[in-house]
């Protein structure tokens, strides 16, 4: 039998997990960030990009580009000291904070949303974020497919009984009364 996990160990990690630390810019300016990320965040992370996308109008079509800068910003607002700035709660004004991140300069006048997901985050913990997603994402989407397939049996079903009743009646017209 494996070793059991031990408790204070567990805490001490978890501990360590959110622990952040300080990027100085060329400026003396500093970014605050998360060097791993908590799966905690990572779920607020999930749970906020989800509300926001149903704030957006229903004609407007999320393009796979649109849904990667998204997930990009979230990283960087959940994971930074950013998230106290970053206030927007609709898809629009979510999508003016991007352009704003995108457009802010930082050292070599280099985006503060470039510079921030590829030298200050660890790819690994970026994808950590993105596997979240995709694992989430499947899963509706095999729930809706499970909806469908339960949708049609009933369908099925209705029709069927629908039959069954409908020849139940026949039948008892057919029968004379004594």
């Amino acid at each position: 039998m494996g070793k059991s996990t031990d408790l204070k160990l567990t805490k001490k990690k978890v501990k360590e997990v959110h622990e952040t630390e300080k990027y100085e810019l060329d400026d003396g300016s500093t970014i605050t960030f998360y060097p791993l990320f908590p799966h905690t965040k990572i779920y607020e992370l999930h749970e906020e990009l989800q509300k926001v996308l149903s704030t957006k109008d229903e004609k407007v079509k999320v393009t796979d580009k649109i849904a990667f800068a998204l997930i990009n910003f979230f990283i960087i607002k959940h994971f930074t000291h950013f998230k106290s700035q970053l206030k927007a709660t609709t898809f629009n004004d979510v999508l003016g904070e991007m352009n704003a991140l995108i457009d802010l300069r930082v050292d070599n006048d280099e985006s503060a949303f470039e510079f921030i997901l590829n030298d200050l985050f660890s790819p690994t913990e970026i994808n950590k974020v993105y596997h979240y997603a995709a694992k989430h994402i499947a899963q509706f989407e095999y729930i809706t497919k499970l909806q469908d397939m339960v949708q049609d049996e009933v369908s099925k079903l209705d029709l069927k009984n629908g039959e069954l009743i409908e020849s139940a009646f026949r039948q008892k017209k057919q029968i004379p009364m004594v």
